[in-house]
């Protein structure tokens, strides 16, 4: 049977089961998140799993806000020693992925199996790839900026899934500068969708380099946040570019273009000269201004308010900042709903429903408020 046709039959024509990779406590918004999507699914610690044909994986990377990446399931077999894994690694037909002159890299996590050396499974499943490559004269070439194949070994299982991603989904390919440190686009994005009414105005006085503002109007204009970069699945030897280009005019067409209720600013001038560059890319937002929060006092009776506080030695020293935030807020912002985020370590002086998450390894506090 030549590639195509194995192609057709065990890629097109089957459902395959693919692995969104979640950021820890975000797993609940990102599944209310796929059921706007119509998309069955199951959820679990760090992810959601999904039985889908391969056209629903181009859509996934298109549309999913939330995701971090998303892995097609591509084996699974008993991997009690390392023949086994030899062998499970030996029966795959590569082809069906990886094109000729393709290079590859191997992620490996093990637990509670009998076969656990990471080095060992790692060297086991390139040699195969390598034997397979030489047999079939494909000149596959093992190296860390090739497509990621992952390898989980757990219960004495095996796991081969092939990363459809390529860069890290929060890197929607529209901003053109980042502030140190910066908020991801996935967290701000889940943020928005759990707490964002997106016909109410948002006011973002700590905008840093404009993650949040930049999503909300992603958000509030129905904009896919993957429209504008490329995928490792682009680069497959199944990849199925009209139908991908198909699914890609048809999200596109939801597209609004609407002028949003989005107000950003920041005290740092120079950020927010950088800041604007980001902007540049949508006509849609007003550009930022530079403001001191202290400063502004809001024109409307009830709006949405978000506050990605800095934070550092210099601001954890200086336990008054928080109070002044919290102080201000009560004074000019009742009735306002809040979001503001402060390290996990800190007490903010007000009362509302907390929620933990790390953003980069760094622990952070989520505050919901109705100012009072």
């Amino acid at each position: 049977m030549n590639i195509e046709r194995q192609i057709k039959q065990k890629i097109y024509a089957k459902k395959h089961e693919f692995f969104l990779i979640i950021p820890l406590g975000l797993e609940k918004i990102a599944s209310e998140e796929l059921k706007t999507f119509n998309v069955e699914h199951k959820v679990e610690k760090g992810g959601i799993t999904v039985e889908e044909k391969i056209d629903k994986l181009y859509e996934l990377n298109l549309r999913t806000r939330v995701a971090t990446r998303i892995l097609m399931r591509i084996a699974n077999f008993k991997s009690l020693y390392a023949s086994n894994l030899k062998n499970g690694i030996a029966a795959i037909e590569w082809l069906l992925f990886l094109k000729e002159n393709s290079n590859f890299t191997i992620i490996v996590k093990s637990r509670k199996s009998k076969l656990y050396h990471s080095g060992l499974i790692e060297e086991t499943v390139v040699k195969e790839i390598l034997k397979y490559s030489e047999k079939n004269s494909l000149n596959y070439k093992f190296d860390k900026d090739g497509h990621k194949i992952y390898i989980r070994v757990e219960n004495d299982r095996a796991t081969v899934s092939i990363d459809s991603s390529g860069e890290m989904l929060y890197k929607r390919g529209y901003k053109k500068y980042s502030s140190i440190a910066p908020l991801r686009e996935n967290i701000a994005a889940a943020i928005l969708l759990k707490y964002w009414d997106k016909d109410i105005k948002l006011l973002d006085p700590m905008t840093g380099s404009g993650t949040f503002s930049l999503e909300a109007n992603l958000i509030k204009n129905s904009i896919a946040p993957g429209l504008n970069r490329e995928f490792a699945f682009m680069d497959w030897n199944n990849f199925k570019e009209k139908s991908f280009n198909f699914i890609k005019k048809s999200i596109l067409n939801e597209s609004l273009n609407e002028k949003t209720n989005i107000e950003a600013s920041d005290i740092n001038s120079e950020l927010i000269e950088k800041t604007k560059l980001n902007f540049n890319s949508f006509e849609t937002l007003e550009k930022p201004q530079v403001k001191d929060f202290f400063d502004i006092i809001p024109e409307i009776d009830k709006g949405f308010l978000i506050l990605n506080l800095p934070y550092g030695l210099r601001i954890e020293k200086n336990k008054k900042f928080y109070s002044q935030i919290a102080k201000k807020l009560r004074k000019d912002f009742k009735g306002w709903q809040s979001v503001i985020l402060y390290p996990r370590d800190i007490s903010f002086p007000l009362d509302g429903e907390i929620m933990k998450f790390s953003n980069g390894g760094f622990p952070i506090n989520l505050l919901f408020s109705t100012i009072k």
